[in-house]
């Protein structure tokens, strides 16, 4: 606290910023200013004298106590001195040393005097500059420590302290900076919910915003943002793809769905290993296997049925009951090759509704299957029965002809 006109010191001790040095009338004023160890000794002198001879008539001269530079033989001329000075700093962005020469002009000069509130307000002034100043520090620190949102805050506040029109633009770039990172880590964060969401276009489109508003962290941002879009254009490959896969197959060009599908699997079975943590990759190498199996299984399936088809013909155009063993036995093959089709194509449908059309074609198959088995089984039966009679009627009779059957020739015993 200044009490103002109190900065009387005599000698040269330091008062408020000023040193006052008094001088007798009779010294060489100029002598006392240049040369303050001089003007002290004059004064111890003239207190000598003073005592033994009475009051003398002495003057004060005024000095700036950081610089020991001659101001002003005025005391409140000295503080607009000491206050000039503080401009000079405050301009020179050096606001504690300013704040130091406004305190220094307030507290040096008279009470009432009609610039003490100037020199006041400027005190209070720099004071707000440096507060300004050390909020900005902060706000860098935190800045650096990745904590955007604490670092605004900081940088606001000293925004709002600062009335030092050259600095508003500097602490308002530091505002828009760390809102902006701020913003970045909330938009990667985003980003991050869609990717584990599979979500992995709207993820890329945060990741991109994310490195748009970001200078400090724009590398992280960019791997995940190159990440997502590596992703992206892999999975429309893939679906691409697949989807002209069942197109070929839908319009009977089997090869070339044989071919798209070995592609999809084998194209996503490496995007597994590459991107573990994308079960899109792995649910379409899946899907693929399914499809590629239950294809081949339904294939198979079909051949074995024909060849039933083949062998029951033939029993019953010669009466062979071997053949019609061996088509049964060729019926079963079909069947049980169509289950394990359409198991495989149930379990690609639960993903894919595409695979219902392969389920609901295999279950006709197993029922075509199911009756030529039941057609099999009597044809064998009325072969068995028939042999059975013809075995009897050929003991009981030996004079009558044999049928043989194999050949479906009857000869005469000789």
């Amino acid at each position: 606290m200044c009490n103002n006109g109190s900065g009387d010191s005599g000698a040269l001790g330091p008062s408020n910023g000023l040193q006052e040095i008094k001088h007798w009338w009779g010294a060489r004023k100029d002598l006392n200013c240049q040369i303050p160890v001089l003007g002290t000794a004059v004064f111890g002198l003239g207190r000598v004298i003073q005592k033994a001879q009475g009051a003398l008539e002495w003057s004060s001269i005024y000095f700036d106590s950081k610089t020991g530079e001659c101001l002003s033989h005025d005391k409140n001329e000295a503080a607009e001195e000491l206050h000039n000075r503080g401009r000079q700093l405050f301009k020179e962005k050096k606001y504690a040393e300013a704040e130091e020469y406004f305190k220094n002009a307030y507290c040096s000069c008279s009470t009432g005097y009609r610039n003490e509130q100037t020199f006041k307000n400027d005190r209070a002034e720099a004071q707000g500059e440096i507060e300004a100043e050390n909020s900005n520090a902060r706000g860098d620190e935190l800045f650096r420590e990745g904590k955007y949102k604490e670092a605004y805050e900081q940088y606001r506040s000293a925004y709002l302290k600062s009335k030092d029109g050259s600095q508003y633009g500097v602490y308002r770039a530091n505002m828009d900076k760390a809102q902006a990172e701020d913003e970045a880590v909330q938009l990667n964060s985003e980003g991050n919910t869609f990717f584990e969401q599979g979500r992995y276009s709207e993820a890329y489109a945060k990741y991109r915003e994310a490195c748009d508003r970001s200078a400090k962290e724009k590398t992280a941002y960019l791997i995940s943002r190159d990440k997502a879009r590596t992703i992206v254009d892999k999975l429309s490959s893939l679906e691409s793809s697949w989807n002209e896969g069942w197109e070929a197959e839908n319009e009977n060009r089997e090869e070339e769905a044989r071919r798209l599908f070995l592609k999809v699997s084998a194209e996503s079975a490496d995007c597994s290993k590459s991107f573990s943590d994308v079960s899109k990759f792995k649910q379409y190498a899946d899907l693929a296997g399914l499809k590629i199996e239950g294809n081949q299984l339904f294939n198979e399936g079909l051949e074995s049925q024909q060849r039933g088809i083949e062998l029951l013909q033939e029993a019953r155009e010669l009466n062979l009951r071997q053949n019609c063993e061996s088509a049964n036995r060729k019926f079963d093959e079909a069947k049980a090759n169509f289950t394990k089709a359409e198991a495989k194509f149930s379990a690609g449908a639960k993903s894919d509704a595409r695979f219902q059309s392969c389920v609901d074609f295999v279950r006709e198959q197993i029922d075509d299957v199911i009756r030529s088995i039941k057609l099999t089984e009597q044809q064998t039966l009325s072969l068995g029965l028939e042999e059975l009679k013809i075995k009897s009627e050929n003991e009981a009779d030996p004079g009558e002809p044999v049928c043989r059957v194999e050949h479906n020739e009857c000869f005469e015993h000789l």
